[in-house]
C-alpha cells in the first residue's frame, strides 16, 4: 500500500498532464515504484499475476477517483470513526463523504486603459503680412517688411513727410531728397540711408542695425537698441 499511496501523490500533483484521458501515466509508474514488470513476464505464479492485475485495478479506480474530484477532494479531512466506516464500505452501507468543493476564485477585475487626451494642436501664429499705410499729417507707415528694398526718391517726398517702420527685418531703405523725419521701432538688421532730415531720426528697439547719413541730419535719438552702426559723410559730419 505504500507503494500505492507514493504512486498516487505523484499522480496528483506533478505527473498528470492536464489533457490526460487515460490511465496509462499512473499504471506505468506503478509499475515502477512496484520493481514490478508485468510485461516483462517477471511474475511466474499465476496468483501472483492475478494478485497483481487486481491490485493494478484498484490502483485505477483510486487514481481516476482522484483525478475526477480534484481539487475538491481535498477539502475532505476524513471521518471521524475510520474503523466503523470501514465496516460500513465491507457492508456496502457506507454513504460516500460529501466533497465540498473550494470556491472558484473571482475573475479579476480589468480595468480599461486610460486613454490620454490627445494634444490639442496650437494654431500657428498668423503670418504677418508687409503692409504700407498713409495716414494724415503726411505720414508714411511701413511694417512687416522681410528682406526688401525700399527706396524713396526725391520726387516722390518733401519736407513735411514723415515716415515709421515697424518690425522690419533685413530690409535695405534708402529716403532721398529733403523729409521731416524718419522712426524706425522694433527693427532687425536694416539698413537705412537718409540725405537731409529737417527734424530727426529715431532709432527704438533695433537691433544690428546701420544709419548712413549723407548731407544733413538734425537729431539723431537711439534708445533700447544693441549693435548700432552709424556712417557719416564728410559732407555731413558737422551737419548733424
Amino acid at each position: 500500500m505504500r507503494v500505492l499511496e507514493d504512486c498516487i501523490n505523484l499522480f496528483s500533483w506533478f505527473t498528470i498532464p492536464v489533457d490526460a484521458t487515460t490511465t496509462d501515466f499512473g499504471i506505468t509508474l506503478g509499475d515502477f515504484f512496484g520493481a514490478i514488470d508485468f510485461r516483462g513476464m517477471k511474475m511466474e505464479k499465476p496468483e501472483d499475476v492475478a494478485w497483481y492485475k487486481a491490485f493494478r485495478a484498484g490502483h485505477n479506480d483510486l487514481y481516476k477517483f482522484i483525478k475526477d474530484n480534484a481539487p475538491g477532494i481535498t477539502a475532505w479531512k476524513g471521518h471521524s470513526k475510520p474503523e466503523d466506516y470501514y465496516k460500513e464500505v465491507l457492508a456496502g452501507t457506507a454513504v460516500a463523504p460529501v466533497i465540498v468543493a473550494s470556491a472558484p476564485e473571482p475573475a479579476p477585475v480589468v480595468k480599461a486603459p486610460v486613454v490620454a487626451a490627445a494634444p490639442v494642436k496650437k494654431a500657428a501664429p498668423k503670418k504677418k503680412l508687409p503692409s504700407k499705410v498713409e495716414k494724415p499729417g503726411n505720414i508714411m507707415e511701413y511694417s512687416d517688411y522681410r528682406k526688401e528694398t525700399i527706396t524713396l526718391t526725391a520726387d516722390e517726398v518733401d519736407n513735411s513727410s514723415k515716415f515709421k517702420f515697424y518690425d522690419c527685418f533685413g530690409c535695405k531703405i534708402v529716403i532721398e531728397g529733403k523729409i521731416c523725419s524718419v522712426e524706425m521701432i522694433k527693427c532687425k538688421k536694416c539698413d537705412l540711408s537718409v540725405d537731409e532730415t529737417m527734424n530727426f531720426v529715431d532709432l527704438l528697439k533695433c537691433d544690428e542695425t546701420k544709419l548712413r547719413i549723407k548731407t544733413k541730419v538734425k537729431t539723431v535719438q537711439i534708445e533700447g537698441c544693441s549693435e548700432v552702426q552709424a556712417f557719416v559723410t564728410e559732407a555731413a559730419r558737422h551737419e548733424v
